[in-house]
């Protein structure tokens, strides 16, 4: 079944979107990876909303290697020899 929203829920959807773009502008090292058209039909569960959970290479496996993508050479490391 296709999850379809209503007015109201599009304004919100809407408001919230704009929302999280402005976040980089103002708060340090907020980053935003864009998912559009990075999942296609055969990614999602029947709502047409939501990635597909525990099927390799789909769904929220491709949403986690945008992120990885995003984020590496970006976050501190560990230097486990030191321990």
């Amino acid at each position: 079944r296709r999850y379809d929203i209503n007015e109201e829920d599009r304004h919100f959807v809407s408001d919230f979107n704009a929302f999280v773009a402005g976040l980089p502008g103002r708060i340090p090292n907020v980053r935003i990876v864009p998912m559009e058209g990075l999942l296609g039909r055969g990614d999602m569960i029947e709502d047409g909303v939501h990635p597909v959970p525990d099927t390799p290479g789909a769904g929220y496996d491709k949403m986690a290697g945008a992120w990885q993508s995003a984020i590496s050479g970006q976050l501190p490391t560990c230097n486990t020899a030191q321990q």
